[in-house]
């Protein structure tokens, strides 16, 4: 063999070895390919193991994704539970699958917030197994729960007085009945529920708020507008205040009783009961007792006996309505009635500590003004613009309108005077010139965020008797925007992906390196 064909010889076998080199780096790269295409399958499937594993044991790893923070505390909850300065249990009376069956979006509701408020340290929950579980030893430690109920939801305790409160579902669950009283929930209150429990249990003195019955207001359960302001009485507990009923006609208030709230009065008090309501706003000069008093609008009824009470201390209710002239105050949405709907300010910023937002309005509709008499006793809470006017319908004819012009002086919607002992100890009555300012409609509706009515009526309650904290918490609506995820729905979303996602992957991943190892 000669030196050529030798060299072409060494040639060809480098070539060879080159090609050969080349097809175990190609096989060997494919090989490691197919491995870290099964590593990283099995590591993603692990990951979403391991983070349901982490979601259930540590409810604080949880996101809320929706618009409305329907499944989040509210802000006010948040700092209540983060600053309080006792430590509470929570107990669940069932397991937290049975709370997730009572309602399939409100449910869960509850149940999120509960995870939530888990979180603090201060607050303990635990689900329990009633049926599984000694109820002589329940009882014997809760004996003022009924047991025999079925409705029995959560207790709320104090760990270190072994204080409590049972709340029951229709405490926490906002329901309705059909014409075959078949049930449907609408809405939830667990997070003032709750705070008010934890008020109540951990508080020296509750604040007891009588409504009075007795004349024609709305509070009285037989009244045909008895529903018009039924969710004030609700935020009062809600905001742990205590409440009662009185019939100033055939009662007198009693002695702990703190405030007294005449809603819309169609009757006039007797003399008698102007006597014996003067009697306890002076709680023998001791004083510290408020009445709030919403006067009523239709004058068929004439009210001389409270209308001299009033202007014993010092103030008038007028006839005729607020109408507000400033267009920035009057409510556009009412059409031609938006200038009785008035959205008031607050008279030299009184009584407005503690409110979370100041830049919102008290709105007022058809708002009776409030004339001051005695400036000495009597202070405006609420005011309208400068440029407002009295309106005053003609009683043989309504849509006949009389004018009273306010000459650039703004009016008073609502007006506290006071009285005040030695000791500087005092008793206040409230004139609030709207009960539509009380109303379900903007106290509790959609309307009612856009609005302080509720806000600033408990925060000056709140203010007037000491009580430490306001608690109220808006409910969010879950309605058509949430992500519930049910117990069947957990199951798809676990398999597809842990299963379906994973397996796919696999066989993708066969599918492209079986064609690359044939080309």
């Amino acid at each position: 063999m000669n030196k050529e064909n030798m060299n072409n010889t060494e040639a060809v076998s480098a070539e060879s070895a080159k090609a050969s080199l080349k097809r175990m780096t190609t096989k060997q790269r494919k090989l490691f390919n197919t491995i870290f295409i099964i590593i990283f399958l099995l590591i993603f499937a692990g990951v979403n193991v391991f983070a349901t594993f982490l979601v259930k044991r540590f409810p604080s790893l949880e996101l809320d994704f929706t618009s409305s923070g329907a499944y989040s505390l509210n802000t006010t909850t948040e700092e209540y539970v983060e600053y309080m300065d006792v430590e509470v249990n929570i107990k669940v009376l069932m397991e937290e699958e049975s709370l997730l069956s009572i309602d399939s979006t409100y449910g869960y509701q509850v149940n999120q917030l509960l995870r939530e408020l888990s979180k603090y340290k201060k607050v303990n929950l635990e689900y329990v197994n009633i049926e599984a579980i000694s109820m002589k030893a329940m009882s014997e430690k809760y004996p003022d729960v009924n047991w025999s109920s079925a409705d029995n939801l959560l207790i709320v305790e104090d760990k270190a007085t072994g204080k409590y409160e049972c709340l029951g579902i229709y405490d926490v669950f906002a329901a309705t009945y059909d014409q075959e009283y078949n049930i449907s929930f609408t809405g939830q209150y667990l997070e003032q529920c709750v705070l008010s429990s934890i008020q109540k249990i951990t508080s020296d003195k509750i604040v007891k708020i009588a409504l009075s019955t007795g004349n024609g207001e709305f509070f009285n359960e037989n009244s045909d507008l008895s529903s018009y302001c039924a969710y004030l009485p609700i935020v009062l507990e809600d905001n742990a205040y205590e409440i009662e009923r009185v019939n100033l006609l055939s009662q007198s208030p009693s002695e702990d009783t703190d405030i007294i709230i005449m809603m819309a009065p169609s009757v006039d008090l007797t003399t008698e009961a102007v006597d014996n309501l003067s009697l306890w706003l002076s709680n023998n000069g001791n004083y510290g007792r408020t009445l709030v008093y919403v006067p009523f609008d239709h004058k068929e009824a004439e009210t001389p006996n409270i209308d001299l009470m009033l202007e014993q201390w010092g103030m008038k209710v007028k006839e005729g309505y607020i109408s507000e002239n400033d267009l920035s105050k009057g409510l556009a949405m009412m059409g031609d009635d938006s200038k009785m709907y008035s959205m008031m300010d607050y008279a030299e910023q009184t009584y407005t500590e503690g409110l979370a937002d100041k830049s919102l309005s008290v709105l007022m509709p058809y708002c009776m003004p409030v004339e001051i008499l005695d400036e000495n006793m009597a202070k405006p809470l609420l005011q309208s613009s400068s440029m407002a006017d009295v309106v005053i319908p003609s009683k043989e004819d309504a849509t006949e309108l009389n004018y009273e012009y306010s000459n650039g002086q703004p009016l008073n919607a609502a007006v506290i005077s006071t009285k005040t002992n030695d000791n500087e100890e005092s008793s206040q009555i409230v004139v609030w010139g709207s009960y539509d300012g009380l109303s379900d409609r903007w106290t509790y509706s959609a309307y009612s965020s856009n609005f302080n009515n509720t806000a600033y009526f408990i925060n000056l309650l709140n203010i007037l008797t000491d009580n430490d904290a306001m608690i109220l918490v808006e409910s969010v609506d879950v309605g058509g925007q949430s992500i519930i995820v049910t117990s069947a729905q957990q199951i798809t979303v676990f398999a597809l992906f842990v299963i379906v996602i994973p397996v796919a992957l696999v066989v993708i991943g066969l599918i492209i390196w079986n064609k690359r190892r044939h080309r």
